[in-house]
């Protein structure tokens, strides 16, 4: 069983101290039959209210227990608002308030807890939804240091192949195979833009990108992309 700290011992006894106030002053401070003090009765569900609240099941039973022993004692030994008519018509009245309070306590109650469950699971589903989305953001990331790493390593073997090129290009070659380099220098320019923008994405998830804005020439951008 967990622990009582002293904290929650001394707001056990507090209650209690009051609960005991209460029922003292509702059943066994009035001698006689008081209409009028009935229908003040029915605030003694606040503590039973934040006996369920507080203390869970077994501390609204012991406070519902203890008031309708105060009630029933009281009652048998001359006091509160149900005595002064015969024995049976007060007991009465006491089982028919004592009724009406514990349904309108265990209808709260019940309402209380059902919500106490519903932000339970609701919890629970926002701790799930957060580690779905960190793990998401884990495999995102780690697809974008992939790609980064992919595209730096492929760039690292294009360079003797530029090289290359460059060299047969300054030899004298058949015109067949000179227009062959030229189709591999093609390919070779679009592999080369396309792991620039690969790198480009990649520094933009990252943040590693600043962007400055400044007028250009609408003509030569159109032209360029032409």
């Amino acid at each position: 069983s967990t622990p009582i700290s002293r904290r929650n011992l001394l707001e056990k006894v507090a209650f209690s101290s009051v609960l005991i106030a209460v029922n003292g002053l509702f059943f066994w401070s009035f001698t006689g039959r008081s209409i009028s003090l009935i229908p003040f009765l029915y605030l003694t569900i606040l503590p039973l209210l934040y006996a369920g609240i507080r203390f869970g099941h077994r501390g609204k039973m012991s406070a519902l227990m203890l008031m309708t022993a105060s009630a029933m004692t009281g009652t048998l030994a001359g006091y509160g608002p149900f005595f002064g008519q015969p024995m049976t018509t007060a007991l009465f009245g006491v089982d028919l308030f004592l009724g009406l309070l514990a349904f309108a306590y265990l209808l709260f109650a019940s309402i209380t807890e059902e919500n106490q469950r519903s932000e339970a699971v609701l919890a629970e589903h926002t701790a799930n939804l957060e580690r779905a989305l960190r793990k998401i953001r884990s495999a995102d990331q780690a697809k974008t240091d992939f790609l980064a790493t992919l595209a730096h390593e492929l760039r690292n073997p294009l360079a003797p192949i530029k090289s290359t090129l460059e060299l047969l290009k300054m030899k004298h070659v058949p015109t067949d195979i000179a227009e062959e380099i030229g189709i591999i220098e093609h390919q070779f320019d679009h592999m080369s833009h396309l792991l620039n923008d690969l790198l480009d994405v990649t520094r933009f998830t990252q943040d590693r990108i600043s962007l400055s804005a400044r007028p250009v020439d609408l003509r030569r951008l159109i032209e360029r992309a032409l």
